[in-house]
């Protein structure tokens, strides 16, 4: 986690998906012949490449969160932020990892544990993402709303 002057920013790795990687990489190594597992050692690295880590930024205009270079993104004004729908959910083993959608809405995560969920005004849009910095994001999220209400 990293504050500075009204903005926030954190990195998550998923350090998990390279040992995968690594693991069923070895077994097609040892298996196959070189041309039968060059496609899947591609894809797994695409996806690697894609989902090596979950950021959460958070901006004086907006909270975004997005995997490794951003294919993935998710995005909410604080603007259009209802503060009191802002809950800490304790995320289930069978919830997963990576993109999913749940009963809470889509779900943007790098590692099973805790994620904030926060509402829109309307309620028409959910911002859903694992963290284990439910307490900062919160407190930074109510400090630059009642900064734009100054």
């Amino acid at each position: 986690m990293k504050k500075q002057a009204g903005k926030y920013r954190e990195d998550q790795y998923a350090y998990w998906i390279f040992i995968i990687i690594l693991i069923i990489g070895t077994f097609l190594f040892f298996k196959y012949d070189i041309n039968e597992f060059v496609y899947p050692v591609i894809i797994l690295t695409l996806v690697a490449i894609i989902f090596y880590k979950l950021t959460i930024i958070i901006t004086s205009e907006e909270i975004v969160a997005y995997f490794g270079f951003g294919l993935f993104k998710r995005k909410m004004k604080l603007s259009d932020i209802d503060f009191s729908s802002i809950q800490k959910i304790k995320l289930n083993w069978w919830t997963g990892i990576g993109v999913r959608y749940t009963t809470n809405g889509w779900l943007y995560n790098v590692k099973l544990g805790e994620a904030i969920k926060i509402m829109s005004k309307d309620k028409a849009r959910v911002f859903f993402i694992g963290t284990d910095e439910f307490s900062s994001i919160k407190k930074i999220i109510s400090d630059e709303l009642n900064n734009q209400e100054t």
